[in-house]
């Protein structure tokens, strides 16, 4: 047997071999083989282990997401509308942290849609508007999603008194415009202006803003039509065909 020294990741090792010259390759391929696997297999243990360490973690970060997922549409679809508010706000930190589950998209559209309360509907376009913004890519889902939405109109009263009148003219104007789908989400008391207005936010829907109002006008009660496209035009907080009604201090519908 010979001493030989050999050289493997910059360490030199001793080795002994065999004289004869036939065994002398194979020898030399055990005892170099033994080495690297000695060296080798912690490092094949911890690469391993860290591999398994970042699948847990993937799944780990699936189940939160999917935890976070079902609890706010739990709440989006609460019967509260305080709750479903709420909802929303939370939706809307997520947004602008880049954090929110892209699985909840079709759910704040439907909300821009059928939410029966304007200040939910509100923050679920804020929300989109907000999703927009982080990740482009889903932009175009969200205007294909808007496409083709009813009309609706918000309606607010400066007297308590006044509420079952605007009921009454929501009930009609939806009945009479319901060939575009009008809805009338609810009735809101606000300081408003002492003149009936009925305001639409952008240019591409200052005609059938007119039209709305010729039909509210038919029914007997006045209105001016605002437009504040100037203010509202490239704003990404209103949804599309957006109106509000503000009925005056002497609105009276019997």
């Amino acid at each position: 047997m010979k001493e030989r020294e050999i050289t493997i990741a910059e360490k030199p090792y001793k080795v002994y071999v065999s004289d004869i010259d036939g065994k002398d390759g194979w020898d030399r391929f055990s005892i170099i083989g033994s080495i690297l696997g000695s060296i080798l297999i912690p490092f094949m243990v911890l690469f391993v282990g860290n591999l398994l360490s970042e699948q847990q973690e993937k799944s780990s970060q699936i189940a939160r997401q999917a935890q976070q997922l079902g609890m706010l549409i739990d709440h989006l679809s609460s019967e509260n509308p305080r709750e479903r508010k709420i909802a929303m706000d939370i939706a809307n930190f997520l947004a602008k942290n880049d954090q929110i589950p892209k699985e909840l998209i079709p759910a704040l559209i439907d909300s821009v849609v059928t939410d029966e309360s304007a200040i939910v509907a509100k923050a679920a376009s804020e929300v989109l508007a907000e999703v927009e913004k982080q990740d482009a890519k889903l932009k175009e889902q969200i205007q294909q999603g808007v496409v083709g939405l009813p009309p609706r109109i918000y309606f607010h009263i400066i007297h308590e008194s006044q509420r079952k009148s605007a009921e009454k003219l929501a009930a009609e104007l939806t009945t009479k415009l319901s060939s575009i789908r009008l809805s009338v989400p609810g009735v809101t008391k606000r300081h408003g202006p002492a003149i009936s207005q009925l305001r639409f936010f952008k240019q591409e829907e200052k005609a059938e803003a007119g039209q709305i109002a010729e039909v509210i006008k038919k029914i007997g009660v006045d209105v001016e039509l605002i437009d504040l496209s100037k203010q509202y035009q490239n704003s990404t907080h209103i949804r599309p065909r957006h109106y509000e009604l503000w009925l005056g201090g002497d609105f009276i519908f019997n």
